[in-house]
């Protein structure tokens, strides 16, 4: 499997959506020498957005830094095209959440968006 790493953070991704940790040595808060081995992140979800993302953080200048990351963001950022514009959004062709391999992910505007969620609820409704 090859990973790229995520930019600012000791942490790397695969091309099918996988988040691990990079092996490396480092002094802690306390002055403590600590060394890290690589390890597969586990992905979460909330109630308010149906994504999954990870917690990343690392210690910059002895203070501890984290950042929640969208997967699929993190996919696309390392493997596909770049982003067109600021109206362009990551979205994911088979409707699956879960499926962040760079094949089932694309950029499209927030227009499109909103447009088919409108197909969508028409549907429903009849």
């Amino acid at each position: 499997m090859i990973w790229t790493k995520i930019k600012g953070f000791p942490y790397e991704v695969s091309r099918t959506g996988k988040i691990r940790s990079q092996e490396r040595s480092y002094v802690n808060q306390l002055g403590a020498r600590c060394h890290k081995v690589p390890f597969i992140r586990k992905t979460r979800t909330n109630n308010m957005n149906p994504h999954l993302f990870v917690a990343l953080g690392c210690y910059k200048k002895c203070v501890y830094i984290r950042k929640t990351q969208y997967v699929h963001l993190a996919v696309m950022k390392a493997y596909g095209p770049k982003r067109p514009s600021k109206q362009h959004v990551c979205s994911h062709k088979d409707g699956n959440y879960e499926n962040n391999h760079i094949n089932n992910l694309y950029w499209r505007t927030l227009s499109e968006v909103s447009r088919e969620k409108a197909i969508k609820q028409h549907k429903k409704r009849k």
